[in-house]
């Protein structure tokens, strides 16, 4: 089996990388609307309508002290890694994985230790982080909010995208075996 052919306009997960990007995003979001990085998630969460809550399951003071400052430095919440969602399913809303998702393996994004004293890579808390803009946002994408930053920083919708599934599907990157199958098929 010939493999498709890698070029200059294929598409590569960045995986943990978009956490830069969507922390630069975040921090310039925040301050053009005079919202300190050290304001609590969960003042932001209800003044934005979100009927979601950070908890933790014995020291309920600790979901009110998660700061958006703890989002993005991994030094709050649970959930590793964020596993992602094969293409050929439609990528579900990021509501539907803050409470877990048995589905796709999520568990419910929760307080792990007192906020900011432990470091806890945290792909939740990105999660969070998105919930929280869509919501202030009112049912815009967080790709489509994000697409004026990062068209200032010169980076077209071709080259990196938040998209789910980007218009461009096709020219996604596959992994193939030895054997020239195609991973995940």
């Amino acid at each position: 089996n010939e493999c498709d052919a890698v070029d200059s306009a294929t598409l590569f997960e960045i995986a943990s990388l978009s956490k830069t990007f969507a922390s630069a995003f975040a921090i310039e979001y925040f301050a053009k609307r005079n919202i300190s990085l050290d304001t609590s998630v969960n003042k932001l969460l209800r003044e934005c309508g979100s009927a979601f809550r950070l908890s933790h399951p014995v020291h309920v003071e600790w979901g009110e002290q998660v700061t958006l400052e703890h989002l993005m430095s991994h030094s709050a919440l649970n959930m590793h890694y964020v596993h992602g969602v094969p293409l050929d399913d439609d990528m579900p809303c990021v509501e539907d994985f803050l409470n877990g998702n048995e589905a796709y393996g999520y568990p419910p994004i929760e307080v792990l230790s007192k906020p900011g004293t432990l470091f806890h890579y945290s792909g939740g808390g990105f999660l969070v982080l998105q919930h929280l803009i869509e919501s202030f946002e009112k049912s815009q994408s967080i790709h489509s909010i994000m697409l004026p930053f990062l068209k200032e920083l010169g980076i077209d919708d071709n080259s990196l995208t938040f998209e789910a599934k980007p218009q461009n599907e096709s020219k996604i990157a596959r992994g193939y075996n030895d054997n020239g199958q195609m991973y995940g098929h």
